[in-house]
C-alpha cells in the first residue's frame, strides 16, 4: 500500500509561471477526478524545455485511484479538463496530446 503516489503530468507549451497561475484549479480538478480532498494533493512544477511537468503528489491513494493512474485514464481525464473546463483553457495553449511517449 502506498502512502503517496507521484503523478507526473506534462503541460505543453507553457511556462512555469503559466502553470503556477492554474495550480489551485488543477489541484481542484484532480481532486474531483479522484474523489479526494484537495488538501491530500500537492503540486510541484518544473520546466522541461518548452513544456512544464506538473508533479502531483497524492497522499494515501486508494487502489482504485492507483488503477485510474496506471491505466492512463487519469491523464486523459485531466488533459480533457485542461482543454475544456473554465478557466483553464483561457490560461493555456491547446493541451491535446498525440505523442504516445507522454
Amino acid at each position: 500500500m502506498w502512502c503517496w503516489g507521484l503523478f507526473d503530468f506534462p503541460i505543453f507549451k507553457a511556462s512555469v509561471e503559466d502553470v503556477k497561475a492554474i495550480e489551485d484549479d488543477s489541484v481542484k480538478k484532480l481532486a474531483e477526478l479522484l474523489e479526494k480532498p484537495e488538501d491530500e494533493i500537492l503540486i510541484v512544477v518544473e520546466e522541461d524545455g518548452e513544456n512544464v511537468i506538473a508533479k502531483f503528489v497524492i497522499l494515501n491513494p486508494t487502489p482504485e485511484q492507483i488503477e485510474k493512474y496506471e491505466s492512463g485514464e487519469l491523464s486523459k481525464l485531466l488533459r480533457d479538463a485542461l482543454n475544456e473546463d473554465e478557466p483553464l483553457p483561457e490560461k493555456l495553449s491547446d493541451q491535446t496530446c498525440n505523442d504516445l511517449s507522454y
